[in-house]
């Protein structure tokens, strides 16, 4: 059995030795095969590009990024209408000079999609560190875009924190450092982390299912103790191996997207 590096020549090779049959893949493939299958959905070259860095790098971490692509295939279309962002700050402070306080908004434009959203949230926030970013919608692999929130805490020198929203309830907490490192845990390790950068998520919840991120105001706010920690060279080690050894992926879970990729040479 022959493995592919990230750059190689694409090579699938089936593992026969479990119940449930897997190939292994190189990282060259599961990326351009997500950018395929999305851009054939309607994707823009950006975003498809985007989601396809997010899924390899979920893929690498043991998540399931490739399930998230085919549950947004099952979808409809991505819409080509720009994303609609909605400050709630604007219309009270549109005369005053004083500093915008309310959260911003992501349009819901008929079901907000977590490859497409959560990125362009990710970097809202870090235009304005201490402000919310609301995302509404049921986003349950929120992990799979950690690679967008260790970018931004890098690129901005500042803690990055997401917040799960699931029936109103704050469930779920990840936060990347701008060392490279990412920590994960129950929602309570927020108290942890400097009051005043948590009032978007306090006085305007709108309990509703849905994703909260936002950058610290304070680049030195403290980063909790009761989260667990993926340091950036784990993560580094994860990519090293499997740019050398290729991916096990559950079988029917790749032929499906790669079937949805040959749709790319067809689509319009």
């Amino acid at each position: 059995m022959r493995n592919t590096g990230e750059n190689g020549i694409a090579e699938t090779n089936t593992d026969t030795s479990s119940a449930t049959a897997r190939v292994r893949v190189s990282l060259r493939e599961i990326r351009e095969c997500t950018f395929r299958a999305l851009s054939a959905h309607g994707a823009s070259h950006g975003e498809a590009a985007t989601a396809a860095r997010l899924v390899v790098d979920a893929e690498l971490q043991g998540l399931r990024g490739i399930r998230v692509v085919l549950a947004d295939l099952e979808r409809e279309r991505w819409a080509k209408e720009a994303v609609c962002i909605t400050d709630s700050a604007s219309e009270t402070q549109a005369d005053s000079r004083s500093e915008s306080t309310g959260p911003i908004v992501l349009g819901d434009q008929g079901g907000n999609r977590l490859l497409r959203h959560l990125p362009l949230a990710a970097h809202l926030a870090a235009a304005e560190p201490g402000r919310g970013v609301y995302v509404p919608g049921d986003m349950s692999e929120v992990a799979c875009v950690d690679a967008v929130l260790i970018e931004v805490a890098e690129a901005v020198g500042r803690p990055i924190g997401l917040v799960q929203v699931s029936r109103g309830d704050h469930s779920a907490f990840r936060l990347a450092l701008a060392d490279g490192s990412l920590g994960s845990g129950a929602v309570q390790a927020l108290t942890e982390w400097g009051g005043d950068d948590l009032s978007a998520l306090t006085d305007h919840d709108p309990g509703a299912d849905g994703v909260w991120l936002f950058v610290a105001a304070d680049a030195d706010a403290k980063t909790g103790q009761n989260l667990t920690w993926a340091s950036a060279h784990t993560r580094r080690d994860a990519r090293a191996c499997a740019a050398s050894e290729g991916r096990l992926i559950t079988a029917d879970a790749w032929w499906a997207l790669y079937a949805a990729s040959r749709r790319y040479l067809v689509s319009a």
